[in-house]
């Protein structure tokens, strides 16, 4: 199965390393891309955010060390910033998540979704 996402897959460098955004923007032809979904911490953040495009959104999913919105601004004030809790999201709508989960698993075990 080929995906966009697939293809700019940036599998020739070794992770955890900060190496990946510049591989990223190769690969996009120095554009970046739209959206991070990140969960990476220190001094992956920089990185992370470099492999983000203008006006890009960056989703933080992490818990330890996440920056701040303030520090966000001071480093890309052109990017939308959004911390997300999925603890809290699922504590707040256990409906919709088992909904979500058992509409998914089946496809993961049939193989119909891959990770990535």
């Amino acid at each position: 199965m080929n995906s966009p996402l697939r293809e700019l897959s940036t599998t020739s460098t070794p992770s955890p390393s900060v190496e990946f955004a510049q591989e990223i923007l190769t690969a996009t032809e120095g554009e970046g891309v739209d959206v991070v979904l990140n969960s990476l911490n220190g001094e992956f953040i920089p990185s992370s955010l470099a492999a983000l495009g203008q006006r890009g959104r960056f989703v933080e999913i992490g818990k330890i060390g996440i920056w701040s919105p303030d520090q966000m601004v001071a480093q890309r004030p052109d990017v939308r910033y959004e911390p997300f809790d999925m603890l809290d999201i699922s504590l707040e709508n256990t409906a919709t998540i088992r909904q979500l989960l058992e509409t998914l698993m089946p496809m993961f075990e049939a193989g119909t979704l891959r990770p990535l």
